[in-house]
């Protein structure tokens, strides 16, 4: 193969997620072509975000100094982060609260720990006064980023904890306790920080049950398929007349999950590949009567099993119903229509579905009732692709989800996904009231977002760019900024006046996560009026990044 064939085969590799192929494929073409800037720029780029740190440092090494002057500068600069000396701050030990402040002449804080393989800690972060929007970022003994968080998942605020943190061998770790955005951020004020070991409480679920252990009613578990392991075996009690689900979910990869149930003599009794009150090919046995007493085996695979194609990671869920049916939504929405469900641990996700027409503009809203449901709502394709996504409506003042103006792509069958935050690994529950309403016209042209707000949406070939308005003041100056959540998704924003007219624009930012995020800072507003922001992709409809978004708008000063 052509030097040329095989960088294309590499990035087309990363684009699937088969990472060790485009990892392969990079290899090759530095091996033929050591001049190649791109192979060694793309591999290292790889490498950091998969979490190879020393290598991804290698290889941006080696094209800083092959590209010369000709080296992008926010490369050059997320290689000076990944290459910063570790800092170490104020010692701090398990059970200690310490406060400190945050402002623009000390942004973060550093706080060292000595722990051990195998301590679970929670880390938080709590706002005492002021506008402080905390963020915690945890380092190992190298100054490599291992988690960090900016809002509690168990939280309603903007408080900032990691939870049941897992210390992954011995050494001295270092708390950075700052702001969202840190450097670059606004807020400030004094925060309370503690440190906290959890003795025992937390139990690390193992990548699979060891041969004499037994899955139990309601428990979950991850773990993995590819070619060389085509299928997963897990065991469990069961006694006649329990009625069981047994969920399998993808979480990584294109893994087509198959479910096969097998009784104690090893012959199969009931299988599922695809939901079938689902929208894609993750596999739900739903409501199963067990035969009789004894060991049953759950047999995770993929379609084809040994001879298929698929592979990725996976959860896999057993519950047991106590012979109440698991939720079943009225799938078939019409225009116009109002139906109620309900979201538990059972069932965190109800699918329904409504014909679309190529130019129809819909509104979505999911309005929690009762409970403490936090709503989550997803619009999928007729291909199954995720085209848009709201958490908390942008022009609400709770936590329901609204997703406003989306303009349909293509006639066929979409599907609304009503869940909550965080989906399956989400607590909270309730009954909630969905809607669907097609509008004549786009109102606004596109959904409003506000100074201080954040809202997600997805890119991909069927929706390429998402729009957004905004007002603003002559001298307002503003900052955008678009991270992605998943995908590879290579963000890009355009700023435009309201004729139009394209007033600035950003691909790669720094100071972000990933240098491929976009940030465009500091802009000065020219004249009151309406504005809009393009969120989109590198090379907008000819790009080929797919992936989520989260996409911020800051007022810096006024």
């Amino acid at each position: 193969e052509n030097v040329e064939a095989l960088l294309i085969k590499a990035r087309i590799s990363q684009q699937l997620r088969l990472y060790e192929d485009a990892l392969d494929s990079y290899s090759q073409v530095i091996e033929l072509a050591p001049d190649s800037i791109n192979a060694w720029l793309e591999r290292g780029l790889l490498q950091a975000d998969l979490g190879n740190i020393e290598a991804a440092i290698a290889d941006l090494d080696e094209y800083i100094t092959r590209a010369g002057d000709e080296a992008a500068p926010d490369v050059v600069a997320f290689f000076e982060e990944l290459t910063s000396t570790p800092v170490e701050g104020e010692f701090i030990a398990y059970g200690e609260v310490i406060t400190g402040s945050i402002d623009d002449d000390e942004a973060t804080t550093y706080y060292t720990f000595n722990a051990h393989e195998g301590d679970v800690l929670v880390i938080e972060m709590r706002r005492l006064n002021g506008n402080l929007d905390p963020l915690l970022v945890l380092l190992d003994e190298h100054g490599n980023e291992i988690i960090r968080n900016d809002d509690d998942p168990e939280g309603n605020g903007r408080d900032a904890a990691i939870r049941e943190f897992v210390i992954p061998e011995d050494g001295h770790y270092t708390i950075m306790a700052t702001r969202f955005r840190g450097e670059d951020g606004t807020t400030s004020g004094e925060f309370e920080l503690g440190l906290h070991l959890i003795d025992g409480v937390v139990e690390v679920t193992p990548p699979s049950p060891p041969e004499e252990g037994l899955l139990a009613y309601g428990d979950e578990i991850q773990n993995f398929i590819d070619n060389q392991q085509s299928e997963v075996r897990f065991d469990f009690n069961g006694a006649r007349g329990d009625i069981i689900s047994i969920q399998m979910q993808r979480l990584s990869g294109d893994l087509d999950p198959l479910v096969i149930l097998l009784d104690e003599t090893g012959h199969e009794i009931a299988r599922n590949d695809d939901d079938p009150q689902g929208s894609g090919r993750d596999a739900f046995l739903r409501e199963f009567e067990l035969p009789h007493d004894g060991v049953y085996t759950i047999l995770a695979t993929r379609f084809g099993q040994a001879a298929g194609g698929t592979s990725g990671e996976f959860i896999l869920r057993l519950l047991a119903t106590d012979g109440q049916s698991i939720q079943t939504a009225n799938t078939n929405l019409q225009y116009g229509e109002r139906v109620e469900g309900a979201i538990s641990d059972v069932e965190p996700i109800i699918s329904y579905t409504f014909a679309g027409h190529a130019g129809d503009v819909v509104d979505i809203g999911m309005q929690r009732i009762t409970g403490t449901l936090d709503p989550l709502l997803v619009l999928l394709s007729p291909t199954g692709e995720e085209i848009a996504l709201n958490d908390d409506d942008p022009e609400g003042s709770g936590r329901d989800a609204f997703l406003r103006n989306i303009q349909l792509p293509s006639n066929g069958i979409y599907t609304i996904l009503a869940t909550r935050f965080r989906r399956e690994a989400g607590t909270t529950t309730g009954t909630f009231e969905l809607q669907l309403d097609k509008v004549d016209e786009i109102s606004g042209d596109a959904p409003v977002i506000a100074y201080g707000h954040s809202v997600e949406g997805q890119i991909s070939n069927g929706s390429p760019v998402a729009i957004y308005h905004f007002e603003a003041e002559a001298g307002d100056v503003i900052s955008i900024t678009m991270e992605r959540l998943n995908g590879n998704l290579d963000a890009f924003i355009i700023l435009q006046d309201s004729d139009g007219n394209e007033l600035a624009r950003n691909d790669d930012g720094t100071g972000l996560t990933s240098p491929t995020d976009a940030y465009l800072q500091a802009y000065t507003i020219p004249a009151t009026g309406e504005y809009t922001i393009l969120a989109t992709r590198y090379q907008q409809e000819n790009g080929t990044t797919e992936g989520a978004f989260r996409l911020q708008l800051f007022l810096e000063e006024e």
